[in-house]
């Protein structure tokens, strides 16, 4: 029987209730309660686990995850729900793994390392049609903590209206990345398992967020929404309170899109992101970082890409506000392929924009630099791949 009183552990009795519910239910738990789960290794799929096509209606109340050793918080699978609370990490203890989905209070998808067999991937790698709407989240997770993680082949999702607590150690808001199907070696050895079928990378695409406001986020280190290897993800409507390293970032991450077998393709790598409506009150590095080196790949000596680099293609950023300090407005690496940035008012930054030497393929238009105390742009090379429309600059 639940409890709801802080202090007992409601885990079992509140997993209990999720197994008994019925495909397209309902748990609706009583307002103004506060639910106390422990999570250890003992726990099976260490988590709670919300199961396939049930809702999990948290009526307001509150659920505080105690978790330790490399455990996941609330674990969602295909076609579940997770609505109407406020949801944190309040014990977070013995980790190996710096693994940011670990601890993290909402995950979907499974860490590097989980799946092992490429026949028997199980429930939550490749998890579909979930949502997470109307929930508060914060944790107490000092290394890469985050608050809702994802990662692997999750897909076909929706985060909506969502709200960060103030947190001084946090490292992001939402953190998607790829996942490993099999046993993850060096790259180089992957490569020889990628091609012998033993082991593929799967990565998150076709997911939906919206209205997400965040709070003072101070760790420097802290990326507040940070995609990595993922593609066809649509943003709309962040606002920001503090950001550290930076407000949005996108990365090419771990193996790139190397191992990423059909028909998540690699030819359709880093396709589609659109960030709409982004709003940063304050900086202390970049607004937004966009950086699509595979890094991992890239760092492995004497390793041969089995083919051509993918860069991203259909980058829109549109709709950036963002007040800085020291660092800079807009960090640009290795984007060559079709990227836009329009309708961006970057306030008080060191300078407004810095473009590696790889950058070709991107547009900057309709946007305006303000009060910057050095040069407007920084640039490691020649910036003929850089076009600008109606981009002005005043101090």
């Amino acid at each position: 029987m639940l409890i709801g009183d802080g202090v007992t552990d409601d885990r079992a009795a509140l997993q209990a209730l999720i197994d008994a519910c019925p495909y397209g239910g309902s748990v609706v738990l009583p307002s103004g309660l506060t639910y106390r789960m422990v999570i250890d290794g003992s726990v099976p799929d260490t988590g709670l686990i919300l199961k396939p096509g049930v809702t999990l209606d948290w009526g307001g109340a509150r659920g505080n995850f105690d978790c330790s050793g490399n455990v996941y918080g609330l674990r969602m699978q295909s076609g579940s729900r997770c609505v109407n609370g406020r949801v944190g990490i309040t014990g977070s203890a013995g980790l190996n793994s710096q693994q940011g989905v670990y601890h993290a209070p909402i995950c979907i998808g499974a860490a590097y390392g989980e799946v092992l067999s490429t026949t028997n991937r199980g429930p939550f790698i490749e998890a579909a049609d979930w949502r997470i709407h109307n929930m508060a989240l914060s944790t107490v997770k000092t290394v890469q903590a985050c608050h809702i993680a994802g990662m692997g082949g999750i897909c076909n999702g929706v985060i909506s209206d969502i709200s960060i607590a103030d947190s001084p150690t946090a490292f992001g808001a939402i953190n998607f990345d790829a996942g490993t199907v099999g046993t993850p070696s060096t790259v180089t050895q992957d490569k020889v398992n990628f091609q012998n079928g033993s082991f593929w990378t799967n990565h998150p695409h076709n997911i939906n967020i919206d209205r997400i406001n965040v709070g003072a986020m101070t760790n420097p280190l802290s990326e507040v929404i940070r995609l990595s290897a993922c593609r066809d993800i649509h943003i709309e409507n962040v606002h920001v309170k503090i950001a550290g390293a930076s407000g949005f970032s996108h990365y090419g991450g771990d193996y790139g899109f190397e191992f990423c077998r059909y028909p998540d393709g690699r030819y359709q790598a880093y396709m589609n992101t659109v960030v709409r409506n982004l709003t940063i009150e304050s900086t202390l590095g970049n607004a937004i970082r966009l950086d699509a080196w595979g890094d991992n790949v890239a760092r492995e000596q004497g390793y041969t890409p089995m083919s051509s680099p993918v860069w991203p293609t259909n980058l829109l950023i549109d709709g950036l506000v963002a007040n800085g300090s020291n660092g800079t407005g807009m960090y640009i690496g290795n984007i060559r392929g079709k990227a836009i940035v329009q309708r961006a008012r970057l306030n008080f930054f060191h300078s407004g924009a810095h473009f590696e030497a790889a950058v070709t393929g991107f547009n900057w238009r309709d946007s305006m630099v303000y009060g910057t105390d050095a040069s407007s742009i920084l640039s490691d090379g020649p910036t003929s791949g850089v076009s600008m429309q109606n981009v002005s600059f005043e101090y």
